[in-house]
């Protein structure tokens, strides 16, 4: 059986189609709760992160500072509720980001869960709602659905996977055209490793150890 690591699992390429389509990786998940619901769900967030311009770099704030202080400066779209559940000696971080509905005679939008970005990070980090992503925690794929148990994923072979740097994506397939498309320097097509034909590969050689080339010098 082929064994693969990822060091970091995200599930925000489903936001790249509609949230009906992502259900069928999040059967019983997150996507298009309201606020309220979520943390109804889940309880108030340990963390609210805000993103700094377009990087990965956040700000890590308590709730009572975002409720209090920050929420009537910024978008409630510009921030993300943190939680992290400790499973099986592995930290797991769930980040929520949202996007606003608006109703008829309702000037106050709801905010909907549109996007969830799963982490992994080792036991032993400290202050783990604010542990960069820069430093990710390897985990065994055959472990997540362990981990992560709203994640149910497609056993087809010819379910649409790629590898894209640190990332293994599972996408709806909405959306594999158009990776197909416009991101294949970036993005390489993978088989399915949940799937039948993957689990009976035979595991990959071992890496050729090369020499450490010796210098030559002048006589």
């Amino acid at each position: 059986m082929r064994t693969t690591v990822c060091s970091v699992f995200m599930l925000s390429c489903l936001l790249a189609v509609p949230i009906v389509s992502a259900s069928t990786l999040f059967h019983d998940g997150f996507l298009g709760l309201t606020q309220p619901e979520l943390r109804a769900k889940l309880g108030a967030p340990q963390k609210v992160r805000t993103r700094m311009a377009a990087q990965r770099v956040y700000n890590y704030h308590s709730l009572e500072s975002w409720d209090n202080v920050l929420k009537d400066q910024m978008s409630g779209t510009m921030a993300e509720d943190v939680y992290v559940f400790t499973r099986d000696g592995v930290k797991v971080r769930y980040s929520f980001q949202y996007t606003e509905e608006y109703k008829a005679n309702n000037d106050i939008p709801n905010l909907l869960v549109s996007l969830v970005d799963i982490e992994f990070l080792s036991a032993d980090s400290s202050q783990a709602p604010e542990v960069p992503v820069a430093v990710p925690f390897p985990v065994p794929m055959s472990n997540l659905e362990k981990l992560v148990p709203e994640f149910k994923p497609s056993t087809a072979d010819d379910a649409p996977t790629f590898r894209s740097n640190l990332f293994i994506i599972l996408i709806a397939i909405d959306s594999a055209p158009f990776i197909r498309q416009h991101q294949t320097i970036t993005h390489e097509a993978l088989l399915n490793p949940f799937s039948e034909k993957a689990k009976n590969l035979p595991p990959p050689p071992d890496p050729v150890k090369k020499r450490i080339p010796q210098p030559r010098y002048a006589p």
